[in-house]
């Protein structure tokens, strides 16, 4: 029996909701952009998002009352009340204020990392702040330097502690010797023994608190490169881990974990972001939750980083996106973003026929609770065009279609969750509940997905519609744009999408090969071309004969000019980024870099009028 749950709508919930961000070719014009607004984009939301304004105030201190403004916001971001002493940060969800997030969280939230950023550069950087207001800054983050959020917890609680911790002892005060705690989180079993560069460290023990939080950041750093973590390419907290690492590369004293934190920035963007097209990055998602995935959100700030055109900029951006990273030194390499402006960008390169496929591997998407250890689950798979992509089977929330449109990207995938139920309902928008699924059993090549079961067609559309949409023997087909799909649904599922012009001269010639070629059996589904994918079929290409894939490889091409070439190779936590005569080597083994790349078109900016006091105990 066909079972569609047609387009599910969500409204947003307060006009303007979406902030667009700033357009520029180069960072330095985006960053540039956001300084001359000065914070006129979201003064409709003032007080409650003053957050987004703060740095183009404090690089203009003295232009209007700035300097007041600065006063204003630093009593919300390092307070716990609003103005006029509410609300409560712990009691302020489904609010005006809550999108911004605009005080002093003690929980996984980014006011210690925007505290550290005003405090480290514009007091001991730039003397912009007056020593009251370095006082308040300095309280909350010593603070932060004895907490038990420095050991445990999801990344983008941990990695936002420690980081900010670290900094604080390395740079302010040394508060002498911390206790490196027994294991007290049930869930995670955290914080076990560990050594660093020959010193080891033992549950009880005390230690310095400045080589412990450098040993411990470092060896943190290494197992996240490794594994990965459960918010690993998550819309909602993946982000949490790029402005943390972002900080560290700006302020870091310690030359050796500031080149670190470079190279690891550079994984951690490059990641997520060579997966990226038609307005969303491609499938396999760590912990997120749903609402967001229906309204196309973000909190990646992808227009930070690329030269994106207004359409993906004001679809992408989500109100609350943290602005800290554009008053940051830090530069992605010209090489990543090419890979990712040239089939995303405001002037893209590669045209329809042009692909992706990508295999990797995120060893902890198998650790969690709700998975098992099923390798399966830990490992990436994604087919990327220009205008569509479809992939993470068996990965983090699963699998996903995502479609480029007017508007919001097109979601799909099938599952055997009844939409009907609460828990696995996409009509259900708890900010509270995670969403731990999206397409279910499914074994891909390429463009076209086998579902090992029955299922329901998901498709999250928001307030858009498709062009064309027909059914005859047994298939549903679909058009947007140039992109094509067809989708059955019976005791097993199967998923097959197509490029008009590429794959196909015409819609209806999609159709009738899928018609007349394709076939769902109870154990497989072979393709309108002829490609018979399995129950268990894993697309292992020419390099692997069996599981695990390495943590990151890449491949592009054009279809139907056999020219498939490497773009990303990993052998022994070496990965080399090769196109053309451009190169980049990351060693992961040495944290060793090298780019034979050209320059960058504007270098970081070497600090000025540093001033760094440390007190010791």
């Amino acid at each position: 029996m066909l079972k569609i749950n047609k387009a599910l709508l969500l409204l947003l919930l307060v006009p303007g909701f979406l902030m667009a961000q700033f357009t520029g070719r180069t960072w330095e014009e985006r960053r540039d952009a956001y300084i001359a607004d000065q914070g006129r984009r979201w003064e409709q939301f003032f007080p409650a998002a003053m957050k987004q304004g703060i740095y183009a105030w404090l690089e203009r201190p003295d232009e209007g009352n700035n300097r007041q403004l600065i006063d204003e916001e630093l009593t919300y971001i390092t307070g716990n009340t609003g103005r006029n002493g509410e609300p409560d940060c712990k009691t302020m969800g489904g609010n005006f204020w809550w999108p911004w997030k605009n005080c002093w969280w003690s929980g996984d939230q980014p006011g210690q990392i925007h505290v550290s950023r005003i405090y480290y550069q514009y007091y001991q950087n730039k003397r912009v702040l007056n020593e009251d207001q370095a006082a308040r800054c300095k309280e909350k983050l010593r603070g932060i330097a004895f907490t038990q959020g420095i050991w445990c917890g999801v990344v983008n609680y941990n990695i936002r502690y420690i980081t900010t911790a670290y900094l604080y002892v390395s740079r302010v005060e040394n508060v002498g010797e911390v206790e490196f705690p027994y294991p007290s989180d049930d869930k995670y079993q955290c914080p076990q023994p560990f050594s660093y560069n020959g010193r080891s460290y033992k549950s009880g023990g005390k230690y310095d608190s400045r080589q412990l939080y450098y040993d411990w950041l470092n060896y943190k750093i290494d197992g996240w490169l490794r594994e990965g973590c459960v918010e690993d390419l998550s819309n909602d907290y993946y982000y949490a881990q790029l402005h943390s690492t972002a900080l560290l590369y700006d302020f870091c004293p310690d030359a050796t974990l500031k080149n670190k934190a470079k190279m690891y920035l550079d994984w951690l963007i490059f990641n997520y972001s060579v997966s990226f097209s038609a307005y969303h990055p491609s499938g396999g998602h760590g912990r997120s939750y749903l609402n967001h995935h229906n309204r196309g959100e973000q909190f990646t700030p992808w227009s930070t980083f690329f030269s994106m055109d207004r359409n993906a900029i004001d679809i992408l951006d989500r109100e609350g996106n943290n602005i800290d990273m554009l008053v940051s030194d830090y530069r992605h390499p010209q090489l990543l973003t090419q890979i990712f402006e040239s089939i995303n960008g405001a002037s893209r390169v590669h045209d329809d026929s042009y692909y992706r496929i990508i295999r990797g591997s995120i060893p902890a998407f198998k650790k969690p609770w709700w998975f098992g250890d099923d390798i399966r689950s830990a490992y990436r798979y994604d087919y990327i065009t220009p205008n569509y992509n479809i992939g993470g089977t068996g990965i983090g929330t699963g699998w996903e279609v995502n479609i480029l449109s007017e508007g919001v990207p097109f979601k799909l995938f099938i599952s055997s969750c009844d939409p009907n139920e609460i828990y696995c309902g996409a009509e259900n928008t708890d900010e509270a509940r995670e969403l731990l699924f999206l397409g279910t059993k499914g074994y891909q090549y390429r463009n076209a997905i086998f579902v090992d079961g029955g299922g329901y067609l998901y498709q999250l559309l928001e307030t858009n519609s498709w062009d064309e949409q027909s059914e005859s023997n047994g298939w549903q087909f679909f058009r947007e744009g140039n992109v094509a799909l067809a989708v059955q649904l019976s005791s097993t599922c199967a998923l097959e999408l197509c490029t008009i012009g590429v794959d196909y001269n015409s819609f209806s010639d999609f159709k009738q090969s899928i018609n007349s070629n394709a076939r769902l059996t109870a154990s497989s589904y072979t393709t309108s071309k002829g490609k018979t994918i399995s129950r268990g079929f894993v697309d292992l290409g020419d390099e692997k004969s069996s599981l695990p894939f390495d943590r990151l490889e890449v491949w592009e091409g054009y279809v139907g000019q056999n020219n498939e070439k490497k773009l990303v190779d990993w052998n022994n936590d070496i990965m080399t980024v090769e196109r053309g005569t451009d190169k980049i080597i990351y060693n992961f083994n040495t944290w060793k870099l090298n780019d034979t790349t050209v320059p960058q078109d504007v270098p970081p900016r070497a600090p000025a009028n540093v001033r760094v006091n440390i007190k010791s105990n």
